[in-house]
Formats: C-alpha cells, structure tokens, sequence
C-alpha cells in the first residue's frame, strides 16, 4: 500500500469519526496554526533566499568551525552481481584484480549498460552493505565474501579509496551558506510578524485618527 493510499484510508477513517465541540475546536486551531506557521516559513524564506550575504562573514564562520566541514571518504569500486548464491561462490573463488572485468562479462547478470568513466563516490551513496564493508578495509582488492542485499549478491572490488579530510572553504561554502540561513531563521520570522503587526496598527491607528476627525467636524457643524 502506497504513501497516498494509506493517507486516504486514514483521512477518511478521520472524517467519518465523531467528535466533540471541544475537540472540533482543537481540530480548528491546529489547522489555522500550522496554516499560519506555513505562511510564516515560506514569507522567511523568501527573504532569507533574496540576503546577499557578505562572503566575508562566511569565511569567518568557516574558520571559526573548519572541524566541523569535512569532505566525506569516497571511493572507486566495482562489482558483480549474481543472483545464484552457488555460482556466485564459484565465481567469488575465481576472481582477482586481473580476471574481475572478464568474470563481470560472462557473469554479471544485470542489463549491460553503456561503459562509463568511473568515478569517486562518496561513502554515503553507496549501498548501506557495500558501504560498511568497504569502510572497513584497510587495503584496496577484492572483498572475500559476497554482500547480499535484496535479490542476490555482490562481489565487490574496491579500486581506490579518498579519505576524509577537512573540506576547503570552497567546497565548504554552500553548506555554510545554508546553516547560516538556518541560523538566522527565527530571528527573519520574527521580523515578519513584528512587520506584519506593525502594518495593522498603522492601519488601526489611521482609522481612529480619521474616526476623531470625523467626530470633531460633526461638533463644529453643530
């Protein structure tokens, strides 16, 4: 059952329930409150999305906290992929680093798919499996066991390894640009609803002005 279907199905097991005048009223007021916390974060953000922030000052946030701005390990692998446990046990006992592309070939049973130029990947783009074995090696080759995952297995070449470092402010400087917008969230938020507020008492105090205006001509036509 979908994300949708299940929604639905709870919505309209919701709607059918019956409540009482005070839950009604909690219902109401949660609706209006998430409805005005909505307005609210999209009015900041489109604020937050025109600043042109001072890349000075991010730059400083850098240097303040480059610890915490790492270039995650990455690697350059391979795999076969069988989905016969038996033969891929044979073909495991076969492969090394010199026979793994002719294995792949005669073996691998996914669609084959245009060459690609292989490329680094970083550890958390990989499947969870392959990842946590990986991550363990200590030199670069052929794994020695099959990874399952769903479906069959993987025999696994690990051909290079980057490891993580500290991230250069370049590479850095959206992330910090983004927590820096995170960071001054609530403070825009809350400029939005004191401007929001401010404009109805402008409003509010205009109409009482010209209310007593009024009332003052009345008197002197009196």
């Amino acid at each position: 059952m979908n994300d949708q279907l299940i929604h639905n199905v709870l919505l309209s097991e919701a709607q059918k329930s019956e409540y009482t005048p005070l839950e009604l009223e909690n219902i109401r007021l949660a609706n209006e409150n998430l409805f005005i916390n909505y307005f609210l974060d999209r009015e900041t953000v489109k604020i937050i999305d025109t600043l042109e922030i001072d890349e000075e000052v991010l730059k400083k946030i850098f240097e303040d906290n480059k610890e915490k701005f790492k270039v995650e390990s990455k690697v350059k692998l391979d795999t076969i992929f069988l989905n016969d446990i038996e033969k891929a046990n044979k073909v495991l006992a076969k492969v090394t680093e010199t026979t793994f592309e002719e294995l792949k070939k005669e073996n691998d049973v996914r669609e084959k798919e245009e060459d690609k130029k292989e490329q680094f990947l970083p550890i958390s783009n990989i499947i969870p499996q392959i990842a946590l074995v990986v991550s363990q090696m200590k030199d670069n080759g052929i794994v020695k066991s099959l990874i399952a995952v769903n479906g069959g297995y993987h025999i696994v070449y690990l051909k290079e390894r980057e490891e993580e470092r500290e991230a250069t402010f370049e590479e850095a400087k959206d992330v910090v640009k983004n927590e820096f917008k995170k960071s001054i969230h609530n403070e825009i938020k809350n400029k939005v609803i004191q401007d929001i507020l401010n404009k109805k008492n402008e409003v509010v105090d205009t109409s009482v002005s010209t209310e007593k205006l009024e009332t003052r001509k009345e008197k002197k036509i009196k």
